[in-house]
């Protein structure tokens, strides 16, 4: 009669061993998972909230959109959103709150924004910024009211005696359409 000895057999740790190293081996693969989703859903989140600070930016300005000077004529007042869309409207207070041209362009799937001063050599204030990226396409459209008090939603603004009552601003990103509609406080009609 052979006696067995208290222990593991080889071929028991080995088994152990092996099972070990298949649990191990998913659970790294569910952790790095994890991981890569979470970063996923925080650089998602990070856009998202940068989206929503560049047009916080946008329609804040525009909603305190002014006439623009005419060149020609620096004691009339230009009404038009001059070369695609620029505008005037006070700085935020962290940049001064002193009046600029704000220039709004599409370049390369983005959006973005030169501020530029009032005064006679038209310095930029600070670099052009991108205020939203993964932009295919996009449109300004401007609300006009017409002498029959009827809205109607403008390409271009031409009108010379007032400011448009809203604009809207729509674009389509990577997953789907977006519009904005911000409405214009000042409406100076008559001045000259």
């Amino acid at each position: 009669m052979s006696k067995r000895s208290a222990g593991f057999t080889l071929l028991e740790m080995l088994a152990a061993l092996m099972l070990m190293a298949i649990f191990f081996t998913l659970l790294v693969n569910t952790l790095t998972g994890v991981r890569q989703s979470s970063e996923k859903l925080s650089h998602h989140q990070w856009q998202q909230a940068q989206q929503q600070l560049s047009l916080h930016l946008l329609t804040s300005a525009l909603h305190q959109a002014l006439p623009i000077p005419a060149a020609r004529h620096p004691h009339q007042l230009f009404y038009a959103f001059s070369g695609g869309f620029d505008f005037v409207a006070p700085l935020p207070r962290s940049l001064g709150s002193e009046l600029a041209t704000y220039q709004v362009r599409i370049a390369g799937h983005s959006l973005w924004l030169q501020l530029k001063g009032l005064s006679g050599q038209s310095q930029d204030i600070g670099k052009a910024r991108v205020l939203l990226g993964g932009v295919h396409k996009m449109q300004f459209k401007f609300l006009a009211i017409d002498a029959k008090n009827q809205p109607h939603w403008l390409e271009h603004w031409s009108a010379l005696k007032q400011m448009p009552r809203a604009v809207a601003l729509s674009w389509t990103g990577q997953h789907r359409a977006h519009r904005v509609v911000i409405a214009i406080m000042a409406d100076i009609v008559g001045a000259q």
